[in-house]
């Protein structure tokens, strides 16, 4: 088997593992906006994410699910091609000429918010242009802002890429990495995996 079926192949067990944990379900902007677990009052946390398969995206949701942020969803405003190489070839450039792609739609207030979600995939050991891009557009002083992410190649040092994005007046903690092996376990292993993560996260302030 090729390295890109095999690529492939990892990419689409994990995608049919969020599917059956049922994260993939399509989401309006009102959905995507609303905070998670019924919660009455304006949240305090904001759960950004680029994804390109859906994966990331799986775990987004689970995150809202967890903390009752609202989401925002990153899309840059000329789409990715969806085949693997042509993607890898396309991020591989941007990402050597230090290219940040214009987003899709407005960036969201981080007014009242006290810590912001970053999620997205590992692309070329770092992150994808799109979120970069974000990072690069909004002011996140006196935020914590933690990363998450998902990969299939390794993590690297995807973290640290991560924090030198971020303004030196933010508080990065430490990260959730959820690999290949990690995203084919039960849907209870992978919930217990963002449910711990989170659960170590700085609380936000009170109203």
């Amino acid at each position: 088997m090729s390295r890109t079926m095999r690529k492939w192949g990892w990419m689409a067990v994990a995608a049919a593992a969020v599917a059956a944990a049922g994260w993939t379900g399509a989401a309006s902007a009102a959905e995507e906006s609303a905070a998670g677990d019924g919660a009455a009052a304006p949240s305090r946390v904001l759960i950004v994410y680029f994804s390109h398969s859906g994966i990331t995206k799986g775990i987004a949701e689970r995150l809202q699910k967890k903390t009752g942020g609202a989401l925002h969803r990153i899309e840059p405003a000329n789409a990715y091609p969806e085949e693997y190489q042509a993607v890898l070839a396309q991020a591989r450039k941007e990402i050597g000429e230090g290219f940040k792609p214009e987003l899709k739609g407005d960036l969201p207030s981080l007014d009242g918010i006290d810590l912001v979600l970053v999620g997205g995939p590992v692309w070329v050991g770092t992150l994808a242009p799109p979120l970069a891009s974000f990072l690069a557009q909004v002011d996140l002083k006196g935020k914590t802002v933690a990363p998450f992410c998902t990969y299939g190649g390794g993590l690297r040092d995807y973290f640290q890429h991560v924090k030198a994005a971020v303004s030196g007046e933010a508080t990065v903690p430490d990260g959730l990495g959820l690999g290949r092996e990690q995203l084919k376990m039960k849907e209870e292993d992978i919930d217990k995996a963002v449910a711990d993560w989170a659960a170590k996260l700085p609380k936000p302030a009170a109203e």
